[in-house]
C-alpha cells in the first residue's frame, strides 16, 4: 500500500498532464529535455552527483508528470513500491504554486538554457546511492551546475560533456525496504526532506544560472557562505508561507503553538535552520558565518545573520552607539553601577571580516559581582504544540552538509575555465537575451512577493560576490554588523534596556530553544555565558567572526573595569560590547 504525500497540495484546478501512455519514441530521449515531452516518454540523463564533466551515470527515466513549471521523472531503476502517479503529480503542484514561484519571487527566475519553461525534478536512486549504510546523515537531493554548461566545447573553450545542458533538480527517491546500502527511506520521510530541500536548492539553480546568463559581469558563482545562507533563507521563506506567518513578528513558542499548521510549518520547514543556528550558538568562538569550512554551524551563523541584516535594515534601526559601552581592539573600558546596581552582558567579538582568521585574547574585570546564573547549552530535536517539550527518542538524521560541500567547491572550480565559451554558446545557439527579472525566456511563474522586499533578489544577482555583495546590499560596516550580532545572541529578549541594534526582530529564541528539546532532556538556551569574577583573566581564540560572551553585575556606586588583551595579529578587530540589561 502507497503512502500518499500529506503535506503536498491536491493537484485540483492545475493544468496537469495526466499520466498517461504517450505515442514518443520507443527509445529514450537525450537531454536537453524538448517542450514537446509527454508524460511516459523515456528520457536517459546523467545522475552522476560527484563528477561535474567527466565519469557521466546515465539512467533512463520516466516523464510522471508535467506541470506549467515542472517536469517530474522518476528514474527506471528505484526501488519498488515508492511514489504513486498521484503523488508525482502533487509535487508538480506544489512545486508550479508554491516553491517556484516563492523562490522567483525572492532571488528572481531561473534561466531556460533549453527551451522548455519547466525544471526537471528527478527522482532517482543514485541520490540514495550518496549516502553509505547505516549512516545517520543523508543526502536529500541536490542541483548541479555542471548542467547549465554546454556539452560540446570548441578549439578555444572547454565544455562540459557530461552536462544534461537544462535546468535539474535529482531527489531521493523512496525505498521502503532499504534495497540501497540497506538504508529504508519511507514515502512519507522523502515527501517530509524533499520540500524544504526543493526550496534551498531551487535558490543555488537561481543564483548560479543568473551569474552565468544574466548577470553576466559576474566572473564567478556567489561564495559558499553567502550562497548558501541564501539557501536556508529560502527555508524560511516556505516556512513563513506554509504556516501564515511573517518575518519581524519575533516568533516565540507560544505563536508557534498557536496552530497546529504553524508547528508542522516549522517540523518540516524551519527545524534545520534552528540546529544549525543551534550549532553556532553552542560554540560561537570557534564559528563564524563566513567560514570556508561550510559546516553546519557555518551555515545556521550565515542564515542568522542575514535575517539579522535584513530586520535591522526593513526595519528602519539606526545604530545607535549609545546603546553599548564599547572597546575597540585592546584596552581597558568602564561601566558604572549606578544607585542600585546594574548588570551587563559583555560580548568580546572578532569584527575581521576576512575569512578563517583566529585572534587571541584575554579579558578580565575589576569590582565585579556575580549576577544571574549564566546560561547553559542543550540539544533539541522537534518542535510540539504540548506545554512541555517533546520529541523524538530515536537520533535523527541529519542532511550531509558535507556531500553539499564538496558539490558547491566542484562547481566553483568550473566557472572560470568554461563561462566565457558557455557564454559565446549561449549567444550563438540560443540567440536570446535572459530578462532580468523573468520574461518570456526564463522560467518565469506568477512570483509570489518576498516578505522581505528585494533584499534578497539584490544578493542573488549581484556581481560582485561574498562580503563585498554583503556589505553593498545592506550598506554597513560588516565588522561593525557582526559585532552587534554577536552580541544579540545573548541579549536579545531578555530585557528592556536593551538597543534595537541588539535584537533578532523576527525570532525569540530564547522562548524556542528551551521547547525544542530531544525527549527527556532538561532544556536551555544553548549558549555559554561566562560569570565574570574580580581579578580574574579568562583567554581563549575567536575566529573571525565569532564571539565569546560574559555575565557580570557591578555594585551601587560602583564602578567596574574590563581589560581586553591580544598579542596576536588581528587585535585590532576584537571589538567588545558591553549592554546593561538590569
Amino acid at each position: 500500500m502507497h503512502v500518499r504525500l500529506h503535506r503536498l497540495l491536491p493537484a485540483l484546478g492545475l493544468s496537469l498532464v495526466a499520466a498517461c501512455s504517450s505515442d514518443g519514441p520507443t527509445g529514450p530521449i537525450e537531454t536537453p529535455l524538448p517542450a514537446t515531452l509527454q508524460v511516459g516518454d523515456l528520457v536517459r540523463l546523467n545522475v552522476n552527483g560527484v563528477d561535474a564533466c567527466t565519469n557521466g551515470i546515465y539512467h533512463v527515466a520516466r516523464v510522471e508528470a508535467i506541470g506549467g513549471k515542472s517536469i517530474i521523472l522518476a528514474d527506471t531503476l528505484n526501488p519498488k513500491n515508492g511514489f504513486t502517479t498521484t503523488d508525482y503529480q502533487r509535487y508538480a503542484a506544489k512545486f508550479d504554486t508554491l516553491i517556484y514561484p516563492l523562490d522567483e519571487g525572492a532571488f528572481g527566475a531561473a534561466t531556460d538554457i533549453d527551451n522548455n519553461g519547466r525544471v526537471g525534478i528527478v527522482f532517482t536512486r543514485a541520490v540514495n546511492e550518496l549516502t553509505a549504510a547505516g549512516s545517520l546523515e543523508y543526502v536529500g537531493g541536490f542541483t548541479f551546475s555542471r548542467d547549465l554548461f554546454p556539452r560540446v566545447g570548441t578549439s578555444r573553450f572547454q565544455a562540459c560533456e557530461t552536462s544534461n545542458q537544462g535546468e535539474f533538480f535529482y531527489a531521493l527517491a523512496p525505498d521502503p525496504t532499504g534495497v540501497v546500502n540497506g538504508n529504508t527511506r519511507t514515502a512519507g520521510f522523502v515527501d517530509s526532506a524533499t520540500v524544504p530541500v526543493l526550496a534551498h536548492e531551487l535558490q543555488h539553480l537561481i543564483n548560479a544560472s543568473r551569474r552565468l546568463y544574466v548577470n553576466t559581469a559576474a566572473d564567478s558563482l556567489e561564495a559558499t557562505w553567502l550562497d548558501e545562507g541564501l539557501a536556508h533563507i529560502a527555508e524560511e521563506l516556505l516556512f513563513y508561507r506554509e504556516s501564515g506567518t511573517l518575518p519581524r513578528t519575533n516568533l516565540n513558542v507560544t505563536a508557534l503553538r498557536a496552530r497546529a499548521a504553524i508547528v508542522d510549518a516549522f517540523n518540516a520547514d524551519m527545524i534545520g535552520n534552528a540546529g544549525r543556528y543551534q550549532r553556532h550558538l553552542q560554540d560561537p568562538a570557534a564559528t563564524s558565518p563566513y567560514s570556508s569550512d561550510d559546516s553546519l554551524s557555518t551555515r545556521g551563523a550565515a542564515w542568522n545573520w542575514l535575517r539579522y541584516l535584513a530586520d535591522q535594515k526593513l526595519s528602519g534601526v539606526t545604530r545607535n552607539p549609545a546603546a553599548a559601552t564599547e572597546l575597540v581592539g585592546p584596552g581597558s573600558v568602564s561601566v558604572q553601577g549606578g544607585a542600585t546596581g546594574a548588570e551587563y552582558y559583555a560580548t568580546l567579538v572578532n569584527s575581521g571580516t576576512k575569512e578563517d582568521v583566529t585572534t587571541g585574547y584575554t579579558i578580565s574585570a575589576s569590582n565585579v559581582i556575580p549576577p544571574l546564573a549564566s546560561i547553559s547549552p542543550i540539544g533539541a530535536a522537534t518542535l510540539s504544540r504540548a506545554a512541555v517539550a517533546l520529541g523524538s527518542a530515536a537520533p535523527a538524521l541529519q542532511r550531509d552538509v558535507r556531500f553539499e560541500s564538496r558539490l558547491r567547491s566542484t562547481e566553483r572550480a568550473l566557472m572560470p575555465i568554461r563561462r566565457a565559451h558557455a557564454r559565446e554558446w549561449y549567444r550563438s545557439a540560443i540567440g536570446r537575451v535572459e530578462a532580468p527579472q523573468g520574461g518570456r525566456y526564463s522560467v518565469s511563474a506568477a512570483p509570489i512577493a518576498s516578505p522581505d522586499g528585494d533584499i534578497w533578489f539584490r544578493l542573488a544577482n549581484s556581481t560582485k560576490k561574498g562580503m563585498v555583495n554583503l556589505q553593498a546590499v545592506f550598506a554597513v560596516d560588516a565588522g561593525v554588523a557582526v559585532s552587534d550580532w554577536g552580541a544579540s545572541h545573548a541579549v536579545d529578549d531578555v530585557s528592556a534596556l536593551v538597543g534595537e541594534q541588539f535584537l533578532q526582530k523576527s525570532w525569540d529564541w530564547h522562548s524556542l530553544y528551551p521547547a525544542i528539546c530531544k525527549q527527556g532532556s532538561t532544556c536551555f538556551y544553548p549558549l555559554t555565558v561566562r560569570t565574570m569574577t574580580a581579578g580574574i583573566p579568562y583567554s581563549g581564540t575567536i575566529l573571525s567572526g565569532g564571539s565569546t560572551h560574559f555575565k557580570l553585575a557591578v555594585p551601587a556606586g560602583g564602578t567596574a573595569t574590563l581589560t581586553v588583551a591580544s598579542s596576536t595579529a588581528g587585535a585590532a578587530s576584537l571589538r567588545l560590547e558591553i549592554v546593561r540589561t538590569k
